[in-house]
């Protein structure tokens, strides 16, 4: 068994809120194991700083294989979806990012920019977009929130920076 595996196995291993499973998490080369990250994302049973790692890794590392990547944005949205962990949801809107081209992702990523009750969650929507880049959808998207008094300032930035 290659470490990746031995990791996982260790992680499966241990106690629902066990700490030491952000820990290895943390260890996972994000390129080798969306899978099992996208598992424990999506899952509102797990542990919650085990998930705050596994959007921030599959936000530095997105699969490149489109299906993988499906998944991944799938993880993402559902994990986004998880009104009972803030951390979790803030972390979520981080990782969309990569998976903004997807049309689930996209409508996540725009309702939670528009309206999220959390403001973090608002903001951190908002900075996956403009990492995500400019595209038709996006643009239009960033255009509507010119008036909006949290967001206005940040759209007019943006809009900017991608002109």
């Amino acid at each position: 068994m290659d470490r990746i595996g031995r990791l996982i196995e260790r992680y499966r291993a241990l106690e629902p809120e066990d700490d030491e499973k952000a820990a290895i998490v943390a260890e996972l080369d994000g390129e080798s194991a969306h899978g099992f990250l996208a598992s424990v994302l999506a899952d509102p049973d797990e542990h919650e700083l085990a998930r705050v790692e596994c959007a921030t890794a599959l936000r530095l590392y997105p699969p490149v294989d489109e299906e993988a990547r499906r998944e991944a944005g799938e993880a993402v949205v559902a994990a986004l979806s998880d009104h009972d962990e803030d951390l979790v949801r803030q972390h979520a809107a981080m990782a969309l990012g990569p998976y903004a081209d997807h049309p689930v992702v996209h409508r996540v990523m725009a309702a939670a920019m528009r309206s999220d009750d959390d403001v973090n969650v608002r903001h951190n929507a908002a900075a996956a977009c403009a990492e995500a880049g400019p595209s038709e959808e996006r643009t239009r998207l960033v255009s509507e929130l010119l008036a909006d008094d949290e967001l206005g300032s940040w759209a007019a930035r943006t809009l900017e920076r991608w002109a």
